[in-house]
């Protein structure tokens, strides 16, 4: 399994870079609100 992590600070480009790398490759893009989004709605 191939993973890519792309680490920045906040308002840097991350999302573009990621999103650009899944245009090129056969990778999908998982980031980070798609993992607290749902989480918010439970224990807030």
């Amino acid at each position: 399994m191939d993973l890519i992590v792309i680490i920045g600070s906040g308002a840097v480009g991350k999302m573009t870079v990621g999103q650009e790398l899944m245009k090129i490759t056969d990778f999908r893009l998982y980031h980070n609100h798609m993992m607290i989004e749902p989480v918010i709605e439970i224990f807030w």
